[in-house]
């Protein structure tokens, strides 16, 4: 006999008298992150938000685990990139692979199945196969600063530095050779 652990006990339910089942969702996120992952205290926002028992920490978590739910499984190469993603040190990855998981968990209904893209592929983020055979490839963007635009930004300051002291040692030439 399995025993199942109660993860709502001693958290706060932003949803009393629902009646979907909040410890399968809760579940769901311990079965895929790990359980001894989310209780550790590494300084990621997914363990700080595990050991918060609030209502919104609570809500959020819910909708972090139907989200997984509905995407997790046939899909275990893509998770397994998300997993990494969402256990890294990186802030824009994190953010990135929870945006990618939660915004395709949006279609995600009744009548159509979300098929998350492979691992690194360009262009699309998933595709929504809807009854009758037709399909629709998603392609979901944050619009935050990219880690290309953020390496972008750095490199450009650092061309103002050499610039800017390039100017003044020319300016401090001239001015001296004239003077």
């Amino acid at each position: 006999m399995t025993t199942v652990m109660n993860h709502m006990e001693r958290r706060q339910n932003p949803l009393p008298g629902v009646s979907p089942d909040s410890n399968v969702l809760l579940s769901a996120v311990a079965d895929a992150l790990g359980v001894e992952w989310l209780q550790r205290k590494d300084g990621n926002p997914l363990q700080e938000l595990w050991a918060r028992r609030d209502q919104l920490a609570t809500a959020e978590l819910l909708l972090l685990g139907e989200a997984l739910q509905n995407l997790h499984p046939g899909n275990e190469a893509w998770f397994s990139d998300l997993k990494k993603k969402f256990r890294s040190s990186a802030p824009a990855d994190r953010k990135g692979a929870l945006f990618e998981l939660l915004g395709l968990n949006l279609f995600s209904r009744a009548g159509q199945v979300v098929k998350p893209a492979a691992p690194g592929q360009q262009g699309y983020d998933g595709v929504i196969e809807l009854q009758g055979k037709a399909a629709i490839w998603l392609s979901i963007k944050n619009w935050d600063a990219s880690h290309a635009k953020s390496k972008a930004a750095q490199f450009a300051t650092k061309v103002e530095q050499i610039l800017t002291t390039f100017w003044r040692m020319t300016f401090s030439i001239n001015r001296a050779v004239s003077g």
